[in-house]
Formats: structure tokens, sequence, C-alpha cells
């Protein structure tokens, strides 16, 4: 796993904030999906969720949303 060094420097990386940027638009994707998804789907779609919300934590996404802000429009 990566130190908290280390994914301070990757945030400071225009490329890695795109990344996350993506990451983020995925998991909207997966959120409007789940409107007309099925039990099963919904359990699916809800473990997805939770494992981008789990890489959006550990790149530290809310700070890299706020320092590339101007990008990331």
């Amino acid at each position: 796993m990566l130190a908290d060094k280390e994914i301070e420097i990757l945030g400071h990386n225009e490329q890695f904030a795109l990344y996350l940027n993506q990451l983020n638009l995925v998991k909207e994707d997966c959120i409007q999906e789940m409107r007309n998804a099925g039990t099963e789907r919904l359990q699916q779609i809800s473990g997805q969720i939770i494992a981008i919300d789990d890489a959006l934590d550990l790149g530290n996404w809310e700070t890299v949303r706020f320092r590339w802000k101007e990008i990331l429009q």
C-alpha cells in the first residue's frame, strides 16, 4: 500500500487528478444506474460504488479535487 507521503506527491500530478476525476464520474454513472436496477443488480452496483469510494479516499480525492478545481470543471 502507498504511504501517505507518496499519495501526497501523486496529488500534485495533473494526470492523477484526471484519473481520480474519471473514477468519480464512473461512480456517478453507477449511482444513476441504480434508478432502474433490480435487487440483484443493486447489490452489484453498491459493491462497485464502495470499491470506487475506497479508491477515491485512498487518493485523497477531496484534497486533489480542490487543488485541481480549475482543470476539473
